[in-house]
């Protein structure tokens, strides 16, 4: 248990993670966040994601869809936001400038699960070429 708490201080350190607030209710609001493996490998633009904000209808913004082209990013993006609700979770600090966590009981997704986020592939070419 030490060792997991070390691991995590000291990746909080060296990568210039932030605390996170973790809050009652619906609400997840990450400004400038990113991929913790991708930032380390690559240079990359911070993003935001901001789903049931304070004062909106609690039924208003829960689901995010992502849509694009192949290759643009939006499993990055989806990895990106579960990596972040999972640290602040388990008490971990978090990649991003700031960020507001509401409790969370499960986090739902559908990837590849053989893409790797460091391949320069999208998942859409890891499917074709399996």
């Amino acid at each position: 248990e030490l060792d997991c708490i070390l691991a995590l201080a000291t990746a909080a350190i060296e990568h210039k993670l932030v605390r996170p607030r973790v809050v009652d209710g619906a609400q997840l609001d990450l400004k400038g966040a990113w991929h913790p493996l991708l930032h380390a490998a690559q240079q990359l633009v911070p993003n935001d994601c901001r789903l049931c904000a304070p004062g909106e209808p609690e039924a208003a913004d829960r689901m995010l869809l992502l849509t694009g082209p192949n290759a643009s990013g939006k499993t990055v993006y989806l990895r990106m936001v579960g990596i972040t609700c999972f640290l602040a979770h388990i008490g971990s600090f978090v990649p991003a400038e700031s960020a507001t966590v509401g409790l969370t009981d499960a986090i739902f997704t559908r990837m590849v699960s053989r893409e790797s986020t460091l391949a320069n592939a999208s998942a859409f070419m890891v499917r074709a070429n399996a």
